[in-house]
């Protein structure tokens, strides 16, 4: 006598979710990471220039700071010998605490600035006059201002003036 053995073989559903995941291609899933990354830094640097007013200085504020001085380097192209240069340094405040402009170090008596000390209240900004008095025999400029703060982490900050002086 034999016994028939018949195998009952039963079929698993297999989930879908592993199924559509298998059948995409690496080259969909990395545009898909792509995007999301994109989209997670678009949200990040959107609220670093709603914070801190500009895209220049979002990624200032996204590093931490909160005393943003704005142009950090000023450069003057052809001035005139014995000519005074005005240029303006716009100083914002993006903490939360009232912070001081203590004073400032010129590397020139020719460089003369706003009268210190100057408080920037929080959200706040205050501009510096910044005035340079070209020398009659003068070819270049570089100079630099150190402006002393009582912000916590940033007690200096340098401002850098160079550029050219042309014969008028």
């Amino acid at each position: 006598m034999s016994a028939d053995v018949i195998n009952d073989e039963t079929s698993v559903p297999t989930d879908s979710r592993e199924q559509q995941a298998g059948s995409r291609s690496p080259l969909i899933q990395w545009i898909q990471i792509a995007l999301i990354t994109l989209l997670i830094g678009c949200i990040f640097f959107g609220i670093g220039w709603w914070r801190s007013g500009g895209m220049a200085t979002s990624f200032a504020y996204l590093q931490g700071e909160r005393l943003i001085f704005t142009p950090a380097n000023i450069i003057i192209e052809n001035a005139k010998p014995g000519e005074t240069v005005e240029r303006t340094v716009v100083v914002k405040n993006l903490s939360s605490k009232t912070i001081t402009l203590l004073g400032s170090q010129k590397s020139c008596g020719c460089i003369t600035l706003n009268e210190f000390p100057i408080e920037i209240s929080p959200g706040a900004r205050v501009e510096i006059v910044i005035k340079i008095n070209t020398d009659i025999d003068a070819t270049s400029l570089e100079n630099e201002i150190k402006i002393y703060t009582d912000h916590d982490g940033l007690s200096t900050v340098i401002i850098n003036i160079s550029g050219n002086v042309k014969g008028g």
